[in-house]
């Protein structure tokens, strides 16, 4: 892209081994001055429950959602938010 420079390759492996949720408990934030990522919680989180990111942009509707998630990443989601939407 037009103006963009590459600076490096990041190696995040905590947030690599985050998997997809349509309802995330966890966003991934990059912090740009360091060129650090965060996962922030946006739900409250309790000892040992599993943190999920969002792939997609879930505000998407269902349909559109499962299509890119196929196409982009090769799966099916059946997180509740889906089980309960695609019934």
């Amino acid at each position: 892209m037009r103006g963009l420079t590459a600076r490096g390759t990041g190696m995040f492996p905590v947030a690599n081994c985050t998997n997809h949720s349509c309802d995330p408990n966890v966003a991934s934030v990059t912090r740009h001055a360091d060129l650090t990522l965060e996962l922030v919680a946006i739900k409250p989180i309790a000892a040992g429950d599993e943190l999920f990111i969002s792939y997609i942009d879930e505000s998407q509707p269902y349909a559109d959602r499962q299509a890119q998630l196929r196409r982009e990443y090769r799966f099916d989601c059946r997180c509740p938010r889906c089980v309960a939407e695609g019934q």
